[in-house]
């Protein structure tokens, strides 16, 4: 079909294949934009995954700086529950070192779920906690789509080895990096 002479224009032919080369193109870029998009949800995944695990060391760095005395776990024990005190004598686990100054607890605990590790803080003497429903609570690791495995393990009676892995448990294009880590804790107070 060739328009009546001295007027311009394309064929139906020529259109069709400028409309297939255009959804052609139109389809490359959107999967060029769908990968990018999924790169960069899996890249904020690992931040998330790698954020928690920094902020759950620097809390049981702190904790375990001022701390005087352990309660949980129990010396050769093993447990997702870690209690560390301030300004409490260790010789009778209740007394204060420091007349006048409060004595405070840091209960860490990981909830039944697995799917977080709380730190709780208080004063002396430490209220019934369970781990995840009591509230008061700060949620250091963990949440949605979050697995953490922490374990508090207390080698001797002013040596706590704490191992904790936070992971993401939903799907990924591609494997993330779990933020694992073994510490190990020497109290530096007399015993």
């Amino acid at each position: 079909m060739r328009p009546p002479s001295g007027q311009g224009g394309f064929s139906i032919a020529e259109l069709l294949m400028a409309l297939a080369l255009f959804s052609i193109m139109l389809t490359a870029m959107a999967g060029v934009y769908a990968l990018a998009f999924k790169g960069q949800a899996d890249s904020i995944r690992q931040g998330a995954v790698s954020d928690q695990g920094t902020l759950l060391h620097n809390a049981l760095n702190r904790a375990f700086a001022a701390a005087t005395y352990v309660s949980d776990p129990a010396p050769g024990g093993t447990d997702t529950r870690l209690t560390l005190w301030e300004n409490v004598d260790p010789a009778d686990g209740a007394g204060a070192l420091v007349a006048g100054l409060p004595r405070t607890y840091r209960h860490f605990c990981r909830d039944a779920s697995a799917s977080g590790v709380y730190l709780y803080r208080g004063e002396y003497p430490r209220t019934d906690i369970v781990c995840g429903t009591t509230t008061g609570g700060d949620l250091l690791a963990g949440g949605t789509r979050m697995a953490v495995a922490a374990l508090f393990s207390r080698e001797a009676e002013n040596v706590v080895a704490v191992d904790y892995r936070v992971s993401f448990a939903g799907t990924s294009s591609k494997p993330l990096r779990p933020a694992a880590e073994s510490l190990r804790y020497v109290l530096r107070h007399a015993w």
